[in-house]
């Protein structure tokens, strides 16, 4: 049964921008198929985006200097965001009077060749020579736009590569368009403003604060990681040369965002004044800001037509740079007082009670219902302090073999809903090593499987197929490999699939390999 409907790249790089809809019927138990190869969209507001294309023109730099040096008055932050605003507004202008669209220069090319060709008059041959230099550099200056929107830094240019260029740039906006979303209802949006107003929502109920009142337990084990000198040495000036070396050392074509250059007011954070890590408050308030505007920026440019914004009732800094020192510090007192146990690797090693990565937390105990309890408590006294909520969804268990059913059920009841998992991985690599290691690595075969379909061997020169494999797909076992040995069978079917990738065999059809 056909529920979907199927195009080519050709078709899909014309229509990329095509919608299918299911329509309900009362008579059939069959929904019809709608293509709308053109659906009617709000347009977005655009960010400004530098175009390499320019720097192939000389007067360019006539025109950032002239931009640039106009005088401005005011402080130096506002002198320096000024005379950027400046050189974006004249570079805009400067550029629709350059017409530096290569695509619409390419058909003109095109055009003025054929009728070159046709007419057949006097210097024929030499004009026919400079329209097809012309229309080389128009192809150089195409491929240039398109791996700039393609984000890709491994490939170089000039290897006929625009059609690899230009089939990421529409794979990747496939990916990120949120077409339907299903709101807290179960139910779907209808259309887009409802879809904007969903997310907002829900960002806006995930970063609202609780207002916690009782941190004494929660700060009682917290030592002092960050004296008074190193507060000095944090916020002393920044010097020029200190601005020079971090702007230079950007990519090329890479600019940072608004809020590091000036961080705007954001809601007073109910836990700033206690700062238990003894960050000053200088600090903490820059960095609270400046991650807190970055987030709400990100989020209200993607819903900039929706008719609400998302306004955080906490700092993200909160939650990033606090919070796992209050967890980590009631996990430690646990262990001091007996009320958790941890493990040792060896008899002589001590005991672990947890593991942390940014925001995701391993936590070792005996699994019986009283450590299992103190470990519910402990989530109870971090949320109440913190105001974040549990993620039950994205929590599991592990037990170990000789574990008995009924002693399961009596570990998870205690912590109230967080589910049992037979497998999973934590920082990239396996969490259980079974009897079958095949099994256990499969993901990473996997993971070369994956990556390997979704680029098109027909878009790429045989040297961006090697650059391509010599670096992304040999580079994705190499973290597993520096902690466990890999089977040889695993092996053995990453370097077939690199083959099948190399001779250029497409899904059941099969090539010659010239070497072994």
């Amino acid at each position: 049964m056909i529920d979907r409907i199927l195009g080519n790249k050709g078709w899909i790089r014309r229509f990329e921008k095509a919608k299918c809809t299911h329509i309900e019927t009362e008579a059939s138990d069959h929904c019809i198929l709608m293509l709308d190869t053109k659906p009617e969209r709000k347009r977005w507001k655009r960010r400004f985006m530098f175009d390499k294309r320019w720097l192939q023109h000389r007067d360019i730099e006539e025109v950032i200097g002239g931009a640039w040096e106009r005088q401005q008055g005011g402080s130096r932050m506002y002198m320096v965001q000024s005379k950027i605003k400046k050189v974006r507004m004249d570079l805009l202008s400067w550029s629709k009077q350059k017409c530096c669209n290569s695509k619409s220069l390419i058909l003109k090319v095109k055009q003025e060749i054929k009728e070159v060709k046709e007419s057949r008059g006097n210097g024929y041959r030499i004009k026919l020579a400079s329209l097809k230099r012309k229309l080389a550099e128009a192809y150089k200056l195409e491929e240039t736009y398109w791996s700039q929107k393609a984000r890709v830094k491994w490939l170089q240019e000039r290897d006929k590569n625009t059609s690899y260029f230009h089939a990421k740039v529409v794979g990747r906006r496939r990916m990120n368009r949120i077409s339907v979303l299903k709101n807290r209802s179960g139910e779907w949006c209808k259309d887009e403003e409802e879809t904007c107003q969903e997310i907002v929502d829900y960002f806006q109920q995930i970063y609202t604060s609780e207002r916690p009142e009782d941190f004494s337990e929660i700060l009682e084990g917290i030592p002092q990681t960050i004296t008074d000198e190193m507060n000095r040495e944090l916020t002393r000036k920044v010097t020029e040369q200190e601005i020079s070396q971090a702007v230079f050392s950007m990519h090329p074509t890479k600019s940072p965002g608004p809020d590091v250059l000036s961080p705007k007011t954001a809601s007073p954070s109910t836990i700033a004044d206690l700062r238990p890590i003894s960050l000053c408050n200088v600090l903490y308030k820059i960095i609270s800001k400046v991650i807190t505007n970055r987030f709400k920026h990100a989020l209200n440019y993607c819903i900039s037509h929706s008719q609400s914004t998302f306004v955080p009732g906490r700092q993200i800094l909160d939650n990033v740079l606090i919070a796992h020192e209050w967890f980590s510090s009631l996990l430690k007192q646990a262990v001091v007082q007996g009320k958790l146990t941890g493990v040792r690797i060896a008899e002589e090693a001590p005991r672990l009670s947890h593991l942390s990565f940014a925001d995701d937390s391993l936590i070792f105990c005996k699994a019986n219902a009283m450590e299992a309890g103190q470990l519910r408590r402990i989530l109870e006294v971090y949320r109440e302090a913190s105001g974040q909520l549990i993620n039950i969804e994205k929590s599991s268990l592990f037990f170990s073999r000789n574990m008995m059913g009924r002693h399961k059920a009596g570990v998870m009841r205690e912590l109230q809903g967080i589910k049992q998992v037979q497998q999973s991985r934590y920082l990239g690599l396996p969490l259980v090593i079974g009897r079958s290691k095949k099994q256990t690595f499969d993901f990473i075969k996997q993971k070369t499987l994956d990556r390997l379909k979704g680029w098109k061997e027909k878009l790429l020169s045989q040297a961006g197929k090697e650059v391509l494999l010599k670096s992304v797909i040999m580079a994705l076992p190499i973290y597993v490999m520096s902690c466990c040995m890999l089977p040889k069978d695993v092996c053995r079917k990453i370097s077939s699939e690199m083959a099948k990738f190399w001779w250029g065999q497409k899904e059941k059809e099969h090539r010659i390999h010239w070497l072994s």
